[in-house]
Parts: structure tokens; sequence; C-alpha cells
């Protein structure tokens, strides 16, 4: 059972306007993302999702400042106790990542250096942001392969990455995200490239993880399960913008916004008997250089209307605080 959180409290993470694109042939802009607001709190597990390209990786990146050229951050602001991370000098944002605020990505084997052993390159993380040595360091090192599960781990110290499974290896950058006992964690598809078996096992390990060190999660997706199954509160990204924002229970049981409609409907029914109530958006995704004017889903919406030439703003719908961008649910 999902923790309960208390949202009184300030958030730990602000995102304010956050707005990041890239230059791309013939001096044309990529509107990524497009100004989106999200607030995660102290030991919450909040989702990202959404179609393939619909900025929530870049959304991540920009939090820590990890875009690069032709890539920008062009607005915004990203509140980290009480500082914004886009103004901090470059010296001060890398003392914040990995210590504070640490990423795993969903390709563990490309993200890891294929010629020091795994418990060097854990160790070269914890000596970063600790004053120790490098025998205390291999110690911590050995300690949190273990906290991860992976079996044999005075044996595995020593392997390369190559000699680890797919699994082995995300259960690797897991602990070393663990390192320095950040406060929040950033997991980007962290299953997406593992079979379904080690899938559940890495979910169940993050779920774990995040109960014994209180530690809060931005976990991004197009997986509707896998968010089912781990969020507390979820956000949904289309064309760069944030379209609806609800509590997991209410957005899988009143999903509002009909491009949340159409995703929840996407998702294979496991009693092949029972008849699917697939719904094909019509049309193809736009481009984020040339996006739709007013509200960018009218061009694939099944229940478009004369208002919709506007661009509706991400508004409270109900007392839960469900956030909804339709029109659909304008306020009287």
């Amino acid at each position: 059972m999902k923790d309960e959180i208390n949202r009184k409290s300030q958030p730990l993470l602000t995102i304010k306007g956050l707005k990041t694109e890239f230059r791309v042939q013939d001096n044309k802009v990529l509107r990524a993302v497009d100004g989106i607001d999200l607030a995660i709190n102290s030991g919450e597990i909040h989702g990202l999702v959404g179609e393939s390209g619909c900025g929530k990786t870049v959304a991540s990146l920009s939090v820590l400042r990890l875009i690069s050229p032709p890539g920008y951050i062009s607005a915004g602001e990203v509140l980290w106790n009480g500082n914004n991370l886009l103004r901090l000098k470059k010296g001060e944002i890398r003392k914040i990542r990995g210590k504070e605020i640490a990423m795993i990505f969903q390709n563990p084997q490309g993200s890891l250096n294929p010629l020091y052993t795994i418990g060097e390159q854990i160790a070269s993380i914890i000596r970063l942001h600790k004053n120790i040595s490098k025998r205390e360091a291999r110690e911590e090192a050995l300690r949190l392969l273990q906290e991860v599960k992976i079996p044999d781990p005075e044996s595995r110290v020593n392997d390369y990455p190559h000699q680890l499974s797919g699994g082995m290896c995300q259960r690797v950058m897991i602990a070393m995200s663990l390192s320095c006992q950040p406060k929040l964690l950033i997991a980007d598809e962290p299953t997406a490239a593992l079979d379904v078996t080690i899938q559940a096992q890495i979910l169940d390990l993050l779920l774990e993880l995040r109960g014994r060190f209180q530690m809060a999660m931005l976990l991004i997706s197009h997986d509707m399960g896998v968010v089912a199954r781990m969020c507390d509160r979820i956000s949904v990204m289309y064309l760069g913008k944030i379209v609806e924002e609800s509590d997991a229970e209410g957005l899988y049981s009143n999903p509002k916004h009909p491009y949340t409609q159409a995703l929840l409907k996407a998702v294979p029914i496991p009693n092949p008997s029972e008849k699917a109530a697939f719904s094909l958006l019509k049309g193809d995704l736009p481009s984020s250089i040339d996006i739709p004017s007013g509200c960018r889903f009218r061009t694939r919406c099944p229940k478009v209307f004369d208002r919709c030439i506007h661009e509706p703003e991400l508004e409270s719908v109900d007392q839960n605080g469900t956030m909804v961008a339709c029109w659909l649910y304008e306020k009287e």
C-alpha cells in the first residue's frame, strides 16, 4: 500500500514554468518542455507519463541541468531547499547532483563505464561527495551492493559491467544513486530495457528502498501499469505540457482529460474474453516544432469543440487537487 503523504508541508521540489528548447535545422525551435509546473513532496513517488517524445525525459534532465547544446533551458524555476537550481554555478549544482538528487536511466549498461569494475565506480561516487579513504569507500560500495540484493556481492564488486545482466546493472545504478542517501531519486524509465520478470523485481526494490529511506521519487514512464503500481500522484504530459495531474487512484478511476482517457484505454486487458474498449486517436502526434494553436490536443481529440481554438490553463477541478487543462471543465 502506498504511503500517506502530508501535502500540507512544503514541497521537496517545485518546478515553475519550466521551458526547455532545442535549436534545430533552419534555426527553428523545438519546444520539448513548454512551461510545466510540478511539485514533489517528501517521501512521495510522483509519476510523469505520456507518449514517447512528449518531453518527460527532457523535463527530468532539466531539473539537474543536464541539457546539452543545441538544447537550453529558456525559462522557469526549479526550487530545491529554497534555491533555484537553474541559477546555481556549475560547481554548486555538481554538489547537488548525486548527493541530494540522484538519477538512474533506462539503459543501465550504457550508463556504466566498461573500463572500471562496478566496485570502483560506486566507490568513486562515494569519494566525490564524502571525505573518506579508498578502503572505506570500497567497504561502503560492498554494503550498497548488499542493500540492492545483488547475489554474492563480495565477488560481484570486482566484476565489470559486461559481466552483469541488464537487471544486475540496474541494481548497480540504484546502489550508486543511494551512495549519498539522496532526498530525491529521478528514475527515467528504469525498467524499459528489462524483461517482465526483472522489471517486477526492480520495481519491488525501489518501493522497498523508498519505504526504508523515506526517499521521494520522480518516476518517468510511458507504462500506465507501472505508474499505477508505483505512484502516489501522477502528471500526464502531452507535447511538452502537463494536461492532467491527480492522485493515482483518482486518475485511474475517473480520468478527466480526453488524452488521459485514451492512454488508459490503450492498456491491454488481461482477460482476452472481455471486449477491449480501445479508442484509437485520429491523426498523428504533431511535431514539437509546429505545435497546434489553442489546445495542442485538439487535432486528435474526439471531444473537440469551438472553444478549443484557445489554449486552456491547468486548473483545479475538484476538492481532491485534480488539475486538468481542458475546456470541458471550464469554470462557470
